[in-house]
């Protein structure tokens, strides 16, 4: 029987798991509305929907002046690289065989030759795997603005009286256990609402950093490689390595391994640096107790003194 139940539990999660992946990004977006609307709320006496509206209209000013700033010149950026990658290819595939040749151990391999097509196949693969991810999303216009409107209403709802959905869920629990989930959603909330707030800030500064030191390194197309490292760092491990590793390819085309090593070492070393200052803003262990004696619901977060 039990084996019947986690088998019927295991069918339903993968039936409804585009729901759930709907909710839970609801959740985040309703997590920083949230934050937002009880800063406001604190600082400025504001009723809740003024405080959430004020949010909205705040994040969507600020998305779209951002957008004004940086889309244009990414785009040009963006154009400009694929309109002289064939170029940029051939390049870097001449100064790898030409280092390749330099040294016995990689002259049996593909490196050595500049007509293998090497770095344009990985380039290609790449590519194709990003086209496979984004294109059924990009092709099913329809299913994609129902899924958004979905996630923002959602996340409207939920922002706007969170303690109704907290109490709705608490009342699947057996009374008994009620006190002890409410501590536990409480500290859900305070750990997500922290994760939040970190993550966004890493992507911003990942961003700054990694545009900044390309353009003082001289990295063709530092903007938009800037952006994209930002944005892929929401993605542990393979967002930083692409986004390290990209741009560093195409510095091979100046054949100065000295500042390829150097783009290299920005990647990590801001990567590094952002997770470092980000993971010591963190919930407080002393609100993250579950027993009895646990601390009052909206556990706070704050900086650690060591990592």
């Amino acid at each position: 029987m039990a084996l019947f139940v986690a088998a019927l539990a295991i069918w339903f999660i993968v039936r409804v798991v585009e729901v759930l992946l709907l909710v839970f990004i609801a959740v985040l977006c309703a997590v920083y509305l949230s934050a937002v609307t009880d800063l406001l709320e604190r600082r400025f006496r504001l009723k809740r929907w003024i405080g959430l509206a004020s949010a909205v209209v705040a994040t969507v000013a600020a998305v779209v002046g951002i957008g004004a700033l940086l889309v244009p010149p990414v785009i040009d950026q963006t154009q400009a690289l694929i309109s002289g990658l064939p170029q940029t290819l051939t390049k870097i595939q001449n100064v790898l065989a030409a280092w390749a040749r330099e040294y016995p151990v990689l002259f049996p391999t593909e490196l050595a030759n500049p007509a293998s097509g090497l770095v344009g196949g990985l380039i290609d693969a790449a590519a194709g795997f990003l086209r496979g991810s984004i294109l059924p999303y990009a092709t099913a216009g329809g299913k994609l603005f129902i899924e958004s409107a979905s996630v923002v209403v959602m996340a409207l709802y939920l922002a706007r009286q969170p303690l109704l959905y907290r109490d709705g869920v608490l009342s699947l629990l057996p009374p008994k256990h009620r006190p002890l989930g409410a501590r536990v959603l409480d500290d859900a909330g305070a750990t997500l609402r922290a994760w939040v707030v970190g993550q966004l800030l890493a992507m911003m500064i990942l961003a700054a950093l990694t545009a900044f030191g390309l353009w003082a390194l001289d990295v063709p197309y530092w903007l938009a490689f800037g952006i994209f490292t930002g944005l892929v760092a929401v993605v542990p491990f393979f967002g930083t390595l692409v986004s390290t590793l990209l741009p560093a390819l195409f510095v091979i085309e100046s054949g100065d391994w000295v500042r390829v090593v150097a783009v290299i070492l920005l990647g990590v070393a801001a990567s590094c640096s952002t997770g470092y200052r980000c993971h010591r803003c963190s919930p407080s262990p002393a609100s993250s107790s579950w027993g009895p004696s646990s601390a009052s619901p909206g556990s706070s977060w704050r900086c650690r003194s060591s990592p």
